[in-house]
């Protein structure tokens, strides 16, 4: 994910939480997201390649929260302020979360990183980046 953009809410969180920049959360929090670490996207990617045919989602079959996904970056990284809360953004999808069990099933692939630990790893990953 890239942190300048406008999608990508753990790189930009992330990146403002390092450089001790405000968090803004866009309406009250509560929408819910698929986060899936990208060692297991990649992972899935690989099996696809070798001996997948099809479409797959590849995510946890579980959601957390954006307030969640806040307190747990925050832990993480040692930021001290508290999230700001923006307008909701206009059409935006309340709840996302993908039922993987066609690539469990058909590339013996299913998620082995936890949220918690993902975030972890992505944190360090982007505190050995000089240009994020």
């Amino acid at each position: 994910q890239d942190p300048s953009g406008e999608a990508g809410v753990v790189a930009i969180f992330a990146n403002r939480m390092r450089g001790g920049q405000p968090c803004t959360i866009n309406g009250d929090g509560a929408q819910q997201r698929d986060f899936v670490y990208v060692g297991d996207v990649a992972r899935a990617n690989l099996l696809a390649l070798e001996q997948g045919s099809g479409i797959y989602n590849i995510g946890c079959n579980t959601s957390a929260d954006i307030n969640t996904l806040f307190d747990l970056l925050k832990a993480t990284t040692g930021y001290a302020q508290q999230a700001v809360h923006g307008p909701a953004k206009q059409g935006e999808v309340f709840r996302i979360f993908l039922d993987f069990s066609r690539a469990q099933a058909e590339l013996g692939w299913t998620p082995l990183v936890d949220l918690r630990e993902g975030l972890r790893r992505t944190v360090a990953y982007f505190q050995t980046r000089r240009d994020s």
